[in-house]
């Protein structure tokens, strides 16, 4: 979802009222509904809030649009009792950067909960002779009589060298898709619809993303190569080019707006990885991520070292397409050209990652737990659901370690780096 919102602030004790702009922008549809209650709590709150309130919203791709209109209902009837109104946004980039009325900037938050892990990601696996190649998937079919003699010539026709297998045997099995109506002839072995194969060849992503070159070995100053070639046949490593741009238009539309902050809260390291990651989750239960196509939940580990260079180290549009060109006639782009009065004055930065447990107890959930145990309406009951749930907040074994936080936000001396980091 993306929520954004604006609004007024009044004074207290006869002091006067100053009028600020902010957008609280959500990319994620986890917390849609618990904004919605904090709507609800605020009504007639007018010291707090006031007209001029605008929160947006965005789950078009997770709901359906009859639970969306419902929902927008539900919504209008919040904007009459309170003067906020609902939008709702399907690309972050509609989300206004400036007042329609002044032309002023507006303050942005933005905070993306396990938005991240869901991007599609391209992988590569290492083969033997330190090449690399992309994992692709493959349509299989279920039976090997059932391969056509039609599909062999047109595999032929194409000139196609075999792909391979880029899993085990037990993989492979695990991921087979059938339904429940199918019949299966006992012993029969069956192989699955879709599989993870490596092709003969590099792909363009393969080559634009790990900078290698047509046979599959990084390429003469490739500052990975190092590290690339250390890593042993079989080993795997991801790349999600969406989680990137997402970052840097983050921080970018921060810098428009002249003021603002970023959350990044997902699980994965403050590396790439060189294993699989790729899993996929249905009715709770980790699967194949191949397996029950269209039903299942398919995620990967977040490279949060990643997202930090991203925008730590952007470039400019110009700049950028230079090192397009020497890329694409196969030589190496230079440094980076941009003086240091070209470059932007205290533009946004990346700081972390951070754990999870480390973030949230240095933002003091153990103190607010504590208090809220303490207090006199709080049942055993509530109290034991509180320290269960701040111990799977904040464990190591649980969500703690596994989960990560990232800050994008300007630097301003004697409050930064932000708080929590």
């Amino acid at each position: 979802a993306l929520t954004s919102s604006n609004g007024a602030t009044s004074g207290e004790g006869g002091k006067k009222k100053v009028a600020v702009g902010v957008h609280l922008v959500e990319v994620t549809d986890g917390m849609r509904a618990r904004q919605k209650e904090s709507l609800q709590k605020l009504q007639g709150e007018t010291t707090v809030m006031e007209k001029g309130f605008s929160f947006s919203f965005d789950d078009s791709k997770s709901e359906t649009d009859d639970v969306q209109e419902q929902e927008q209902s539900n919504d209008k009837q919040i904007e009459q009792s309170n003067a906020i109104s609902i939008n709702w946004h399907d690309l972050l980039s509609s989300v206004p950067t400036h007042d329609a009325e002044t032309g002023e900037p507006i303050p942005t938050f933005i905070i993306c909960q396990e938005l991240l892990d869901a991007l599609p990601i391209h992988s590569f696996q290492k083969i033997e002779g330190g090449q690399w190649r992309e994992r692709l998937v493959d349509v299989a079919v279920r039976d090997k009589e059932e391969e056509s003699s039609e599909v062999t010539k047109i595999k032929q026709a194409a000139g196609r060298m075999k792909y391979s297998d880029a899993e085990s045997e037990d993989s492979i099995t695990e991921s087979t898709s059938t339904s429940s109506s199918t019949v299966q002839e006992k012993g029969a072995k069956k192989l699955p619809r879709l599989r993870f194969v490596l092709p003969p060849d590099t792909t363009p992503a393969l080559r634009t993303l790990l900078r290698v070159s047509g046979s599959g070995s990084p390429v003469e100053g490739n500052p990975t190569a190092e590290a690339l070639n250390a890593l042993p046949t079989g080993s795997v490593v991801e790349a999600c080019p969406e989680g990137l741009l997402l970052a840097q238009d983050i921080a970018d539309r921060i810098e428009k707006c002249n003021g603002g902050a970023a959350l990044l809260i997902d699980y994965g390291e403050d590396g790439a990885s060189s294993r699989d990651t790729m899993r996929g989750f249905w009715r709770h239960t980790q699967v194949h991520p191949l397996s029950r196509p269209g039903e299942v939940d398919v995620t990967a580990d977040v490279d949060f070292a990643a997202l930090r260079e991203s925008v730590n180290q952007r470039i400019g549009l110009e700049e950028s397409l230079k090192r397009k060109h020497f890329t694409d006639t196969g030589k190496v782009p230079p440094p980076s050209t941009n003086t240091e009065q070209e470059k932007p004055i205290n533009p946004p930065e990346a700081f972390g990652p951070v754990s999870q447990g480390q973030f949230l107890a240095s933002m003091g959930i153990v103190q607010r737990v504590e208090k809220q145990i303490e207090a006199d309406s709080t049942t055993d009951e509530q109290a034991y659901e509180l320290y269960s749930a701040l111990e799977r907040l904040l464990a190591p074994d649980q969500m703690g370690e596994r989960y990560k936080v990232l800050a994008i936000a300007r630097k301003k001396e004697g409050l930064f780096p932000p708080a929590g980091f």
